[in-house]
């Protein structure tokens, strides 16, 4: 008895050791969702245009409708329940549908919007949180780039960190801060905030931001808009 309660302690030591140095060694985060995943999001967001505030609400449910052999993925996103309040009056908006394909680091591939947006791509990009190929652990950093191109992308660069691990309504989560910028154009765009990433499979389950510059096609113009999207259970 003595002998078989010696080696279960040591294998918890073994066990606790590998998983020790698993942390130590970092993960590489990497997004694998399967055909027909879908997560819900509530929008919260406050525009300053021209120094006038409107208030943005609504819901964005994301579909995973492909999955590619090489681990791309398309995502559709339905906005819905989406409203803008001016002056305190709610002003109703037309629901949108955008289509966006993503490697599994979470790079955008391409992007196609129902609403005609001809910076679809530059918020697309700037948006969204782009993974590295290296292993990373709480404290490390790393940067990312973005090339002008064809499909509208604009030079940018930033740099994100990993600051802690953190629990967001009972999800485990990667908390990584940082920022991008763009670095042409009369109005560079640039976003920063906080992500919470999720442990398990690298999903997004909560940002809070701040975009600069953020064109709104409709008004003739840029905006600064505070962000907060949270996942729904």
């Amino acid at each position: 008895m003595r002998n078989g309660l010696r080696f279960i302690g040591l294998a918890a030591v073994a066990a606790l050791s590998l998983t020790a140095l698993a942390i130590q060694e970092g993960v590489v985060l990497k997004r694998a969702p399967k055909l027909g995943d879908t997560a819900k999001y509530k929008l919260n967001g406050e525009l300053d245009f021209s120094g006038n505030e409107v208030i943005v609400t609504g819901t964005i449910t994301d579909t995973v409708t492909n999955v590619a052999d090489n681990g791309d993925f398309t995502l559709q996103s339905i906005t819905s329940d989406f409203k803008a309040n001016v002056g305190g009056t709610d002003q109703p908006l037309p629901d949108q549908t955008n289509t966006t394909v993503f490697s599994a680091a979470n790079e955008v591939l391409s992007f196609k919007s129902d609403m005609d947006d001809p910076d679809g791509v530059r918020k697309a990009n700037i948006q969204t949180l782009r993974f590295p190929d290296k292993p990373l652990k709480v404290g490390d950093s790393w940067t990312i780039e973005f090339k002008k191109n064809d499909k509208g992308a604009v030079d940018a660069k930033g740099m994100y960190t990993i600051e802690a691990k953190e629990t967001v309504d009972g999800d485990e989560t990667y908390r990584v801060k940082g920022a991008t910028k763009e670095s042409a154009g009369d109005n560079p765009m640039s976003a920063e905030g906080t992500y919470w990433i999720s442990v398990k499979d690298a999903s997004l389950v909560k940002v809070q931001g701040t975009l600069t510059n953020y064109p709104v096609p409709q008004a003739g113009g840029v905006a600064t808009m505070k962000m907060t999207l949270v996942r729904q259970k």
